[in-house]
């Protein structure tokens, strides 16, 4: 995004009505296109990357933050929006504040859904990172109260904790995560998206990981050990799947891969010293291209060794 910018060619992000479309192909603008990101699909899950690289971007190089401002806080409007009289953006585009979580569905048919809430709490700290490089104190705090909602529910809704244990039915107690939310329904399971292997227990690191990516100087609000206890059983099995009890049922299939198991490792690093020492040693052994997108060697190890 800031080597386009730089360029002068952000060919892949379009605007429209009151809105960013956004193609890893300019001439093909349909719904399958990044996500459904052309029919207003995850904009606070892509955006919400691009803006926390800027946000950390223009804190090292302020004048080209102040020259590129008006581009930037255009992106940040588009789903961080501080005020009912922009008439051209919505205010904070994705976020429900009766439940405090974000919805990712745009205008595609059925019902609004949500899978990674790690990915929106990404968005609103990108935001209130954004505002603070900038010295905009009305865009820092509106980033803050945001991700301070999302937070919040997330932890309610989304992870299996010792107080809301009850809420939820056996099969997402085990599991430790809700996969994802619609309006009516709570799913174990993500979206048909490849895990690899696409099976269970292996499954379960992407279920936990979606939750988790990407960790950040944030993570440890919700990344705590409350919810690493809750996912200690499903991690546990998915890092090494012959120690689940229905492993045969699988077929004796092959480990899962490195860089979702780190979601694992990281998700669990908070129970105690030893899985935090066990994290930290796995990710250590691990190249970067080995760790999906969302996470990286540094901000890993500082996530483990740094909270507080």
């Amino acid at each position: 995004m800031i080597l386009c910018m730089k360029c002068g060619s952000l060919d892949t992000i379009v605007f429209g009505e009151g809105m960013f479309l956004r193609s890893t192909n300019s001439r093909t603008l349909d719904f399958a296109s990044d996500f459904g990101f052309t029919f207003y699909n995850d904009h606070h899950f892509h955006i919400g990357y691009f803006l926390y690289a800027l946000a950390y971007y223009v804190r090292h190089d302020q004048a080209w933050g102040k020259q590129h401002k008006h581009r930037i806080y255009a992106l940040a409007r588009d789903v961080g929006n501080l005020s009912y009289k922009d008439k051209h953006f919505p205010v904070a585009r994705h976020k429900d504040v009766y439940t405090g979580f974000s919805w990712a569905s745009g205008i595609a048919p059925g019902v609004r859904q949500e899978e990674s809430s790690s990915e929106g709490l990404n968005c609103y700290h990108a935001l209130a990172a954004l505002g603070d490089a900038y010295k905009d104190s009305r865009l820092k705090h509106t980033g803050q109260v945001l991700l301070a909602m999302e937070i919040a529910s997330v932890r309610e809704y989304w992870h299996v904790r010792d107080h809301n244990y009850n809420h939820f039915p056996p099969l997402i107690q085990k599991s430790g995560a809700v996969g994802m939310i619609g309006e009516q329904s709570f799913y174990l399971y993500t979206l048909n998206w490849p895990c690899d292997p696409n099976v269970f227990p292996q499954r379960h690191a992407c279920l936990i990981g979606i939750q988790v990516m990407p960790i950040t100087s944030v993570s440890k609000y919700w990344l705590d050990k409350d919810w690493a206890k809750h996912v200690l059983n499903s991690c546990t099995e998915a890092v090494n799947p012959s120690s689940a009890k229905d492993y045969h049922l699988t077929g004796g299939s092959r480990q899962l891969n490195s860089g979702w198991k780190a979601f694992c490792y990281v998700a669990m690093a908070p129970y105690d010293a030893a899985h935090a020492t066990e994290a930290a040693n796995y990710v250590k052994q691990q190249s970067p291209h080995h760790l999906v997108g969302g996470t990286s060697t540094s901000s890993t190890l500082l996530f483990i060794y740094g909270r507080t």
